[in-house]
């Protein structure tokens, strides 16, 4: 069997440009949240604060997972739960922008 170079060359066109495309949307959208949740948290300064962490780590079965959290042990139990408020909906409406930004990256023309 033998895979058509034109054909190789068009997957590997699309597989790049999907990895550069969602690469990119991940840092400016989640980088976003966080930098929102910065500046809206609930306090001037702080452990928790400073904690606020964006982060990237492989599930173990191959899936990439963007961790945006704050790592103060305490976080959840700050009132009006502002790692929920924003961090969590916000980091899972950015999710969903960094799928639509990749897929939309992508483009097949004749040729790759």
């Amino acid at each position: 069997m033998s895979i058509d170079a034109d054909f190789s060359r068009t997957l590997m066109s699309i597989l790049t440009g999907l990895a550069d495309g969602l690469a990119d949307a991940a840092d400016q959208q989640f980088a976003a949240v966080m930098v929102a949740a910065f500046n809206r948290w609930p306090v001037s300064s702080g452990l928790s604060k400073s904690m606020l962490d964006i982060s990237y780590t492989d599930d173990g079965n191959g899936h990439l997972v963007a961790v945006l959290s704050s790592t103060a042990p305490y976080t959840m139990f700050i009132k009006n739960k502002p790692h929920v408020t924003y961090i969590k909906r916000p980091g899972i409406e950015a999710g969903k922008l960094v799928a639509q930004a990749g897929i939309s990256s992508v483009s097949i023309r004749n040729g790759g």
